[in-house]
């Protein structure tokens, strides 16, 4: 099977570069030898030989539950260097395959294939739509799984572990001498929560916390520093990581593992909802780096709600777009309170839908610079809740902000969602705002309150504006 991949179009094509209309099938049974070739605007062979190895999987869907239906790992994907081709083959007879197709006439799968760097960092990554089918002549059934092992994916960030206290003004070498315009408490120990899936007796995880020292949440033993936390109705897992530093500086932490969803920087939840002050908040939080080019992000994270809330030694954030995983449901309150955070820039959601971007940046009172259009869809009526509020150095066009498009939801909360932002300029879009009747616009009138005066003057009363001639 002689297959060529598009990368301008996104989409398998034939030896021309065009669009295949056809898409191709995987029978139950069948061992598909693939060779496959990406190629440029100008069909021209891509060279692959960035990627030291690379995996490809087959599946029905994107979730983080349920294992793939196939998969090669990279020990048997070859590349040849001088005709620009991997070579593998596909051993659709495994039982996972029979259980999705078995009965059915056909079934969509999506096939993914991802080549990594020597740092296990994804630099290549080509999917496509398959048709799963059941022969009628049927076929043995596996003893088991012929799935082999999966390559651990890595999230990574860094921490800076400081044992005395930072006041405003002063300048944190160890960061790039950065200053500091909201106080960092000192601090040597951090503590994140880990969210899962997975009954405990199933987790794969070690967490590398850049010092020489782990923590491993495998097969249903957890190391000291790892705490079961508690099962949510809904199945998920949470678990605590707490490590001490014994020396100030920079690490760089390593969630090694695929069957986790969710990384979250709050210990907020449970037993320890007491945190109230913004020392008690922050006191183990000691994230000063994430999303930038050495920081992978593995392909499940799911969920990327309060990521990064409350990390008062966060300066910038220096994202990569396409390393961002289509299924990231969630950025709620993402960099809440990230009260030093100046620069916010290269973060863009190659997801569908989200579900909730509320108060994703609330309150980041010094970030200065943050191109991030607000993404058009999402399932969550209150998703913009507060999503700009208090950023109060933002000195973006709010036009840049909102959808080119508009929204794609009917019913939208406009909670504060640019409240107290004084230095936003530009002109309001009203066609995608309260000009759009097709939307049921909820909880409009702060949504521009405390913003600059030049916005408000475009912005009617009931949305928190000044103009009293604009009937909303």
């Amino acid at each position: 099977m002689n297959t060529y991949y598009s990368i301008p179009l996104s989409t398998l094509c034939d030896n021309d570069g065009y669009p295949l209309q056809t898409i191709p099938e995987l029978a139950y049974g069948d061992v598909a030898a693939v060779v496959f070739s990406a190629v440029d605007a100008n069909n021209t062979l891509v060279d692959l030989s960035a990627a030291t190895h690379w995996q490809f999987l087959i599946d029905t869907d994107r979730t983080v539950e349920t294992s793939p239906l196939c998969e090669v790992s990279s020990d048997k994907i070859i590349y040849d260097a001088v005709n620009k081709t991997l070579s593998f083959s596909i051993d659709s007879k495994t039982l996972p395959f029979l259980q999705a197709v078995n009965g059915k006439s056909q079934l969509m799968l999506i096939a993914e294939l991802s080549g990594y760097d020597a740092s296990n960092n994804r630099i290549f990554r080509f999917d496509w739509n398959m048709i799963g089918v059941m022969p009628i002549s049927g076929g043995a059934v596996p003893s088991e799984p012929s799935i082999g092992t999966v390559t651990p994916e890595i999230t990574a960030f860094k921490v800076f572990a400081n044992s005395t206290a930072y006041a405003v003004g002063d300048t944190i070498g160890e960061l790039g001498n950065v200053e500091v315009v909201y106080e960092i408490p000192a601090q040597m120990t951090h503590k994140f929560i880990i969210r899962s899936m997975i009954p405990q007796e199933q987790n794969d995880i070690i967490v590398d916390w850049g010092d020489g020292s782990t923590s491993r949440l495998q097969n249903g033993t957890n190391d000291s520093g790892v705490e079961f936390i508690q099962e949510k109705s809904d199945g998920e897992f949470q678990y605590l990581l707490t490590h001490t530093y014994a020396v100030q500086g920079v690490f760089k932490v390593q969630i090694i593992g695929q069957n986790y969803f969710a990384i979250k920087q709050t210990v907020e939840i449970g037993p320890y909802s007491n945190c109230k002050t913004l020392t008690e908040r922050t006191q183990y939080n000691l994230l000063c780096a994430c999303l930038n080019s050495e920081l992978p992000v593995a392909s499940h994270l799911a969920n990327l709600s309060s990521f990064a809330i409350r990390s008062l030694r966060l300066f910038e954030v220096n994202a990569l777009t396409f390393k961002f995983p289509p299924r990231i449901s969630h950025t709620s309150n993402m960099f809440s309170s990230c009260r030093n955070l100046k620069t916010f820039v290269g973060f863009y959601l190659n997801t569908y839908i989200l579900k909730s971007l509320s108060n994703m940046f609330a309150n980041c009172a010094n970030m200065e610079i943050c191109d991030m259009e607000i993404p058009s869809f999402f399932t969550n009526t209150s998703s913009l809740g507060s999503i700009f509020t208090g950023c109060e150095k933002l000195t973006a066009d709010i036009s840049e902000l909102i959808p080119a498009g508009g929204f794609g939801l009917r019913k939208i909360s406009m909670s504060s969602a640019f409240s107290s932002t004084p230095m936003l300029t530009g002109t309001v879009p009203a066609d995608l705002l309260w000009e759009d009747t097709s939307k049921v616009w909820l909880n409009t009138s702060k949504a521009f309150s405390n913003s600059s005066a030049e916005i408000r003057a475009q912005v009617p009363t009931s949305w928190g504006g000044t103009n009293t001639e604009i009937q909303a």
